[in-house]
């Protein structure tokens, strides 16, 4: 059995962890980005029921009789029509020396450092020990397939690759169509099924991982958004397994 670091895309829930906050030389109470003083918060609090405020890495109770808080509407910042900033506001003056003052908070998806606004996540992993989570079987077949369509560049094995980011903001039914990509999802497939039988050779790799068939490749036009094209494809394994491979391109209409 063999194993691959997990980085299947998966949703962000835009979640910022530990950020780094200083107190406010002004009033010594409220909160200011340790990046850029002059913002109370970098990104507005989406929920404020699951912030969470630690000093010195021990977490703050909001109605602690010393470091008890605030989130306050931050009525001096005003970015994008529709979008609400807080601050957070002790309610004492803080005057311990240069104190490390972490904010844990979701964020809304513009403002969100983890996906970098895009909604989801492709990154290494962690579990809940702390070490990157691994696959493998089906979930690393599906990967592997993925990394093949998504890798437009490679100086090292240019052959190994797909055109499929080439047809990024082309005009779709024009300079694209849904055959040229069904038609190099299903090439660069291909090349990957080649790839397995050679690596079988000298490895032994599970039937679950191993790919098959090309069950079906379809791509097509978004319904409420013209410059989106989502490609949607299934392939087998020699389990006798099925695994959708769905992922959708910026073109315009």
């Amino acid at each position: 059995m063999s194993y691959d670091f997990n980085t299947i895309s998966e949703a962000c829930d835009h979640s910022i962890t530990n950020e780094r906050y200083v107190i406010s030389s002004d009033d010594l109470r409220t909160l200011t980005y340790a990046a850029d003083t002059l913002e109370n918060m970098r990104a507005p609090i989406n929920g404020q029921a699951v912030v969470k405020v630690f000093i010195q890495g021990n977490l703050v109770n909001p109605l602690d009789p010393v470091y008890g808080y605030q989130i306050l509407k931050d009525t001096n910042r005003l970015v994008d029509p529709g979008v609400q900033f807080y601050k957070i506001v002790f309610n004492q003056e803080v005057r311990l020396i240069k104190p490390l003052i972490e904010v844990s908070y979701i964020t809304l998806q513009t403002y969100c450092l983890r996906c970098n606004a895009l909604g989801v996540l492709n990154d290494f992993e962690p579990n809940s020990s702390g070490v990157f989570a691994k696959i493998n079987g089906n979930l690393k077949l599906a990967q592997r397939a993925l990394k093949f369509i998504l890798t437009s560049r490679c100086a090292f094995y240019p052959t190994f690759t797909c055109r499929i980011k080439d047809f990024i903001g082309q005009k779709y039914g024009f300079t694209v169509t849904d055959s040229d990509i069904a038609s190099e999802i299903t090439r660069v497939l291909d090349t990957m099924k080649q790839i397995q039988l050679a690596q079988q050779q000298i490895q032994s790799l599970d039937p679950p991982e191993i790919l098959r068939d090309i069950v079906s490749v379809q791509a097509a036009q978004d319904t409420s958004d013209p410059t989106l094209v989502n490609v949607a494809a299934v392939v087998s394994s020699y389990a006798g397994q099925t695994t959708p491979l769905n992922f959708t391109l910026k073109a315009t209409s």
